[in-house]
């Protein structure tokens, strides 16, 4: 639990790696399962009339042969940046080494929006969804496609205002099976400690299908004692929600059914004195599960903490 200085984002303007290619037979209405060692958000084919390619989790991609004939697919990954004060949302590629390759950067801005937050790809990469903090908050969907020069095309499908402000949305995660979109809930950041808040999180059916937000499943009980839910991250497959709480310098810990999307109550697991947390910011798990880092806006640190210790703390 030891806290590291964070450092800037390495951005790369050189072109791509291109991945080792190699042919692949199917049989018409068969499909075949192939897997990467780095994480592939999306794939692109040639001729989506011969072949289709669904990506079914971060390291597996299913390419299903529809009739006859030669196709070729390109498997990459994406980065989303969102920009506190310019409103502005950008989509970028990354390299086989995993850094954002800012020459194939596009950008989409909702007119009105001047501090967007939080943001969350789709399990398939097709879409993005990302949170505005300006007085009400809301949500915006994204759709991504590839453009005719081999670029990002980046498509405004739908913006949602904010029934619950003034608390706004800030954190947002998808479930790993595409079904469920968790938003996390609170109040504005601010560089000077504040107490008090009525932070809370939601969960949502999503369609993967059309990339619509549909009806909230479930939302945290007003007993949680999440005062300002910054963000928020899935360990222990999908089974638990850890929520960063910037006004109680603490993290919080609840089941969640990855079948109904219920949600359990929340336990504050993690706090000041047992880790070392000042007003934690922004948290995310590893590809392996097995760690979760939780950056603080307090000092300028990231704590590392063991997922599983964690999940122990849940009583």
């Amino acid at each position: 639990m030891t806290g590291v200085q964070t450092c800037a984002l390495p951005i790369s303007s050189r072109p791509a790696t291109p991945l080792a290619q190699k042919e692949i037979v199917l049989k018409v209405g068969r499909g075949d399962l192939q897997q990467f060692e780095d994480n592939v958000s999306r794939v692109s084919v040639s001729d989506p009339d011969v072949a289709d390619a669904v990506v079914v989790s971060p390291h597996d991609v299913v390419i299903n042969a529809r009739v006859a004939g030669i196709t070729t697919a390109m498997a990459s990954g994406l980065v989303g940046v969102t920009s506190a004060s310019g409103g502005r949302l950008g989509v970028m590629r990354t390299d086989a080494d995993g850094a954002p390759m800012l020459t194939s950067l596009a950008t989409i801005h909702v007119p009105g929006d001047g501090q967007v937050h939080g943001v969350a790809f789709a399990p398939d990469g097709r879409h993005i969804v990302f949170t505005t903090i300006d007085v009400g908050g809301g949500l915006r969907v994204v759709r991504i496609a590839d453009d005719s020069d081999g670029g990002l095309e980046l498509e405004l499908t739908a913006v949602i205002e904010n029934a619950d402000a003034p608390i706004r949305p800030k954190g947002v995660r998808f479930s790993a099976d595409g079904r469920h979109l968790l938003i996390a809930y609170g109040d504005n950041a601010s560089p000077i400690p504040r107490r008090g808040g009525h932070g809370f999180v939601a969960v949502h059916e999503w369609d993967p299908a059309s990339g619509t937000i549909g009806r909230r499943i479930d939302r945290s009980s007003a007993r949680s004692g999440i005062e300002c839910g910054e963000d928020l991250t899935l360990i222990a497959d999908d089974t638990a929600v850890i929520v960063t709480d910037q006004f109680k310098d603490a993290v919080h810990l609840m089941r969640l059914d990855r079948v109904t999307g219920r949600l359990g109550e929340a336990q504050q697991v993690v706090s000041w004195s047992a880790g070392g947390l000042t007003m934690p910011h922004g948290c995310a798990t590893s590809p392996d599960g097995s760690t979760v880092a939780v950056t603080n806006y307090g000092d300028g640190t990231v704590r590392f903490f063991d997922a599983a210790s964690l999940i122990g703390l849940l009583q």
